[in-house]
């Protein structure tokens, strides 16, 4: 409904997203089950509902028709966007992780300083973060243990280095320290540590497994073939699961 809102009022120039891969990530947080349970491949009702969501937004020309990380994808953030027969593009949002915001639209797009805004996605999800650890076998047990359990548990250093970087930092102490405190030029001073604090709560962590990158790898090609029309879905989710049981053996 809002896509086909800021397609019509827009006079076609608007897309809701750059790319329908954008909406992955907060579909996969509103999932209730992992993607291997008791050695075999489930597919969570809301995965089946992001291919059907894909699919509309390719076939309503509702997406920029980019890939995460292209050329495209970053133009649209710049504003300088333009579909196959060279007519600019403007595209109204990009779902991110916390780090998409330091990482990704200031770097990519710092002339856009001031036009954005942060709103909570239609559900809480996680995407990536920065993890330390020790390497088996080191010479210095002790010494590693004590930089990670510093670097990882020091109110001090996670206060100050929030403070610096703006990264949402995962010590709860410090969130609720600083959560009243930020305001952040790139989106018209807009407090998106506050923000990103609460949506935190509702992360469920207990749905990750080793196996995620390469199971979604899978599936997200099988998406593009049932957006792309290569294929149905159900000759989609077939060769998926095809693919699953031969590759990881789930």
């Amino acid at each position: 409904e809002t896509a086909a809102l800021l397609k019509e009022k827009s006079g076609g120039k608007c897309d809701i997203v750059s790319s329908s891969g954008d909406m992955f990530m907060p579909y996969k947080g509103a999932r209730k089950s992992p993607w291997v349970v008791d050695d075999k491949l489930v597919i969570d009702p809301a995965m089946d509902k992001y291919m059907d969501m894909c699919k509309l937004l390719h076939d309503k020309n509702y997406d920029g028709r980019v890939s995460q990380w292209s050329e495209g994808w970053f133009a649209g953030m710049k504003g300088t966007l333009k579909d196959d027969k060279g007519k600019p593009v403007e595209v109204f949002c990009y779902l991110l992780p916390t780090w998409g915001l330091h990482y990704v639209l200031k770097t990519n797009a710092p002339d856009t300083s001031g036009d954005w805004a942060m709103v909570a996605g239609p559900a809480n999800y996680y995407w990536g973060g920065t993890w330390i650890a020790a390497y088996k076998g080191t010479k210095n047990p002790n010494a590693a243990k004590e930089l990670i359990k510093y670097l990882a548990t020091d109110d001090t250093f996670l206060s100050t280095y929030a403070k610096k970087s703006g990264d949402t930092v995962g010590n709860i102490n410090v969130q609720n320290a600083l959560k009243d405190t930020f305001s952040e030029p790139f989106l018209g001073g807009q407090n998106h540590y506050k923000a990103f604090c609460e949506m935190a709560k509702g992360i469920d962590g207990s749905l990750v497994q080793g196996s995620d990158q390469q199971v979604e790898a899978l599936f997200q090609e099988a998406v593009t073939a049932y957006s792309n029309g290569e294929k149905t879905k159900d000759a989609a989710v077939a060769d998926f699961k095809s693919q699953v049981a031969s590759t990881l053996g789930y």
